[in-house]
């Protein structure tokens, strides 16, 4: 797929933000899924980010060393195999779009990491492993940390992410400096209509979309109120006066008085 920007501007770290472009040298999954995680995140709402792996970085400007170290094709074909499998670690799941590149004659693989729709995601501590405890990661200048707890050992402060059930909001708090005790309150837009109803409506709402149409899926009544279709049946069925009379796409809803 490829990338909304040029390759040259990535790696001079041009025309967009420093901090939303990451250098990998090689393929270190949890470490670039951490990353993955928290570009997802966005809770800046910058945009998400982009990876490069097979870039190495300067240590005293971050810009791509050049010429770029390169992956073998048949190292980016294991990795986009790989990570098949890793994107279903992300909760609730999560793609990122990936494009192969050549530069100075090499290849290399550009991960790139859009705001996700379904915020706030979370990640395992090691994505290589079976049983894993999972956090929320968010980018922190150049750096993706755990978006909870109190304060780092080294005295830099922590967010903590707060949300409800369905993931409409995410309220970070993030401590202003180590000797305040005052902190910034950041809630990060989910792209919810205005009108959408909030969990105490959910019912009633459900049902005047019914009497509306009849032949509505749980599907579409989901996206409506950015809800999902889980959601959806399982309200439903606290409703035993609304039946569905059929079934599939034949079928249709009943409300009984």
């Amino acid at each position: 797929m490829a990338i909304p920007i040029n390759i040259k501007d990535l790696l001079n770290k041009q025309k967009i933000e420093s901090n939303r472009i990451e250098f990998k040298k090689g393929w270190n999954p949890t470490s670039i899924y951490h990353s993955i995680c928290a570009f997802a995140n966005d809770f800046e709402d910058l945009g998400g980010g982009y990876i490069l792996v097979g870039v190495s970085a300067k240590e005293n400007s971050g810009l791509a060393i050049r010429p770029i170290e390169g992956l073998l094709l048949e190292e980016i074909d294991k990795i986009l195999k790989e990570m098949v499998g890793y994107n279903n670690k992300i909760s609730p799941y999560y793609m990122p779009r990936t494009s192969v590149e050549e530069v100075d004659g090499k290849h290399l693989l550009v991960i790139w990491c859009p705001a996700g729709i379904n915020r706030p995601y979370s990640a395992p501590e090691n994505v290589m492993s079976k049983t894993s405890k999972e956090h929320f990661y968010i980018r922190s200048g150049t750096s993706s940390i755990v978006a909870k707890g109190e304060l780092q050992k080294n005295g830099s402060s922590r967010a903590v992410i707060e949300t409800n059930e369905e993931r409409s909001f995410i309220n970070i708090f993030i401590p202003i400096h180590e000797g305040c005790g005052d902190t910034v309150i950041l809630n990060v837009p989910q792209d919810v209509p205005q009108d959408v109803p909030q969990d105490e409506d959910l019912d009633r709402w459900i049902e005047e979309q019914i009497l509306k149409d009849p032949n509505i899926t749980t599907q579409k009544l989901a996206e409506l109120c950015n809800r999902s279709s889980k959601t959806i049946k399982r309200h439903i069925l606290k409703l035993p006066h609304i039946k569905y009379i059929g079934s599939g796409q034949n079928g249709h809803w009943e409300i009984k008085k």
